[in-house]
């Protein structure tokens, strides 16, 4: 009894009157008395809107109808979205948790939905690449996770780790203090349904993967998942590690889940994850820092060692392992390879700080290279990699300086002086380079070529533009002659058709031949 009169006080405080609320609780007309009652609506009629029309004109008579005002309308669809997401979250429901204030704080969400339903677009595909699984992998999530389900879950949520649900007492809920979740959608993923109510707790993981019972809402998600799998994977040569799951598509351990966890193991083997180790080390011994040259320079050197990092850390928790800080700063510090470091690797290598985060030591040494190139701009400076060193006149600042790439704005505000020195340098080290049998500047020959060539292509406009002025010219001397003579001077005979020389009939001309014999 108690209930019912609660019951009834949550119809009133949304905004019912007294003869809408027997309406809705007489069982011979709404037949929803108990809140539990109000699933029917939950999963057919998740707006509300049906049953509000049928109050207010049962079987199309107005007359036995009652009112609903909009006011309560509005309230009644909060109510049932309210209790939609806390069932599809595994959240149970007292009637001392219904409020206004309760219910209307998802107002936002349920209008969202609506409206991401309405506007849905199928995202593009993300890039794969079987060498960064661990990457790729989230990327496919991300994928899934902008498709809704059946009803409006994520899809992610499918291909989630755990098959069960934790205890709610042991999970607070989004918006709650110490709750895990940073988002609706990320609570929606953790707590939504996989399993049946009817599976055994005894079971296994393992077992309850192949027999479940699985709920008919995730058969159905799961189903669209493979759909989405066989789109990305289609024309792949390791599809058929989700073809075969497929084969059992509609059957009771739900497609989707296994195609992805087939492929998701034929990835993450233990030869597979020994061939990645392998690789990104690989790679961060090869990543060498010569000094800010116009192709790489060291930011580009700290972003291809942290992607390396970012790949090993990710494959951590399927078996692999990451990197320590004191391996970051081995492959770090034998990547500096320019020779006016020498100092800050050893500040790093004494500081304590330095010593125990790689993150402060690529500050440290960015700091150190900003603060060089302001003092000496060619300090640094790099036109190429891998050029051999050799005995020089030259000092190492004036070797630096004729390497050095620079912007033809940055050039021409050198003076005349600085630039016949720079000439000279450059003349020097190229001849003792040569002499030395080492390979001239790649980037410098390569500029001084394009200088070169500018300069042809110059001198062939430049003859071209003489020659239309000689033309030009010639062209106006005729103009002059022509406006000096008279158009009434007789000497100059009117031609017409009489007399043009292309239709007169001019004298015969006899042809030569041999004469014929009378």
């Amino acid at each position: 009894m108690a209930a019912a009169v609660g019951y009834r006080a949550i119809l009133g405080r949304l905004g019912f009157t007294q003869d809408a609320q027997v309406f809705i609780s007489d069982p011979s007309r709404g037949g929803f008395d108990t809140l539990e009652s109000l699933d029917v609506l939950v999963s057919g009629d998740p707006t509300g809107g049906n049953f509000v029309k049928s109050m207010r004109r049962p079987g199309g008579d107005s007359s036995n109808g009652v009112l609903v005002s909009f006011r309560a309308e509005t309230n009644f669809k909060s109510l049932l979205f309210y209790l939609r997401h806390k069932k599809r979250t595994n959240r149970t429901v007292a009637l001392t948790d219904i409020t206004l204030v309760n219910i209307s704080a998802l107002a936002m969400r349920q209008e969202k939905e609506i409206e991401d339903k309405a506007n849905f677009m199928t995202p593009k595909n993300p890039k794969f690449d079987p060498d960064d699984w661990a990457q790729s992998a989230e990327n496919v999530l991300d994928l899934v996770s902008k498709h809704p389900g059946v009803t409006g879950i994520p899809l992610s949520y499918v291909l989630r780790d755990t098959l069960r649900v934790k205890a709610e007492a042991d999970d607070p809920a989004f918006g709650v203090v110490d709750s895990e979740y940073a988002s609706m959608e990320e609570e929606m993923i953790s707590r939504a349904s996989i399993l049946s109510s009817t599976a055994v707790a005894t079971m296994t993981d393992a077992e309850l993967e192949d027999v479940g019972p699985f709920t008919d809402i995730f058969l159905m998600d799961s189903a669209k998942v493979y759909d989405l799998l066989t789109t990305l994977f289609g024309d792949k040569e390791y599809y058929t590690y989700i073809r075969n799951a497929g084969k059992k598509k509609n059957a009771i351990n739900g497609s989707g889940r296994k195609a992805w966890f087939a492929l998701f193991k034929h990835f993450v083997g233990p030869n597979f994850l020994e061939h990645i180790q392998t690789t990104s080390e690989a790679t961060l011994r090869s990543l060498k820092y010569m000094g800010e040259g116009r192709k790489f320079n060291y930011e580009q050197f700290v972003t291809a060692q942290k992607r390396e990092h970012h790949r090993l850390e990710n494959l951590e928790r399927h078996g692999g392992r990451k990197l320590t800080e004191s391996e970051k700063l081995r492959y770090f510090k034998q990547g500096l390879q320019h020779s006016a470091l020498e100092n800050i690797k050893i500040f790093i290598a004494n500081d304590a700080a330095c010593r125990a985060s790689y993150d402060k030591s690529v500050d440290a040494v960015k700091e150190f290279i900003r603060n060089q190139m302001q003092a000496v701009p060619s300090a640094l400076r790099v036109a190429s990699v891998g050029v051999e060193n050799h005995a020089s006149s030259l000092t190492a600042d004036e070797v630096a300086e004729c390497d050095m790439w620079m912007k033809q704005e940055d050039w021409d505000k050198k003076p005349i002086a600085e630039k016949k020195r720079i000439f000279e340098l450059r003349k020097k080290l190229r001849n003792e380079r040569k002499k030395n049998g080492v390979a001239p500047n790649p980037t410098l020959k390569k500029a001084e070529a394009k200088v070169k060539n500018e300069k042809k292509k110059s001198r062939g406009l430049k003859k071209q533009n003489e020659s239309l002025k000689r033309r030009i010219s010639a062209m106006s001397r005729v103009t002059v002659k022509e406006e000096h003579v008279s158009d009434d001077d007789d000497s100059v005979e009117e031609q017409t058709n009489a007399n043009h020389p292309a239709l007169t009939r001019g004298p015969a001309i006899k042809k030569k031949g041999k004469k014929r014999k009378s």
